[in-house]
């Protein structure tokens, strides 16, 4: 089984910006995908700053797909955006503050943690959404499962994204250690590639489709630096026997 992740698409109002175009980019290379995956998860931060306006474009854009998608928010979205744009497609919960929910008819299950903070950078999991994990991991203890979140859990190095992921990481990983079934725990927000051993699993971050961050590891980093990078996606391919391996795919916007 394949799956397609993207993350971080910052969609603006005017349909010829950059973020938009680089989507579309995407979007047109996964439908052209010969093995075509069976779905994408789309893990936060999808429209620039949730303007309704940015929602009309990005429901355009990834109407374009050929294939399912599943959307989470980043600290950029508003929630009440992304129900409008998704909430007739039946996985998203109707009844707010948070936007959890567990996909469980594919080989590998996803379940999909909301970790906006009302209109803060950072990320959080509070007990309320720990328990619902527990609850939900609880549920199912052999089938391969992956967590997929905006805000990563862990430190990067990159200074000036590290103060805004999940403050919540060590809370977080005492749950997931207990289960042996997480095969992946994958995230987006700091806009580029990374993996790491987490809480007796994987993590990972997927590159931005609009922009890359510098790896500016200096402590005293206080502005953020855009590299040149094309904008990107990751497929994750689950056989059974080797796990989940994933491929880090760059798109050229301008083919």
């Amino acid at each position: 089984m394949i799956f397609a992740q993207i993350t971080d698409c910052h969609v603006a109002a005017d349909p010829e910006h950059q973020h938009n175009q680089n989507l579309r980019a995407v979007v047109k290379q996964i439908n052209a995908t010969e093995e075509r995956p069976r779905f994408v998860l789309a893990s936060g931060d999808l429209a620039n700053n949730g303007e309704p306006e940015q929602y009309e474009q990005l429901a355009e854009i990834l109407g374009d797909l050929e294939i399912p998608i599943y959307v989470i928010p980043g600290n950029h979205d508003k929630r009440e955006g992304l129900l409008a744009m998704h909430g007739d497609k039946g996985y998203l919960p109707t009844d707010p503050p948070y936007m959890h929910y567990a996909i469980n008819h594919h080989p590998v299950r996803i379940i999909a943690l909301d970790t906006k903070e009302n209109d803060e950078h950072f990320g959080r999991l509070c007990e309320e959404r720990l328990h619902w994990l527990s609850i939900r991991l609880a549920e199912e203890r052999e089938q391969p499962t992956v967590i997929v979140m905006h805000h990563p859990p862990y430190e990067t190095g990159i200074r000036i994204m590290d103060k805004d992921r999940c403050l919540d990481g060590p809370d977080f990983a005492a749950i997931v250690s207990k289960s042996h079934n997480i095969e992946r725990i994958i995230c987006g927000h700091v806009h580029r590639t990374s993996f790491t051993r987490f809480a007796g699993t994987v993590a990972s971050i997927c590159p931005s489709t609009a922009f890359h961050l510098a790896p500016d590891m200096l402590v005293d980093c206080t502005e953020y630096r855009v590299t040149r990078e094309p904008p990107g996606y990751q497929l994750h391919v689950w056989s059974g026997e080797a796990g989940l391996v994933t491929h880090t795919i760059q798109v050229d916007p301008h083919e």
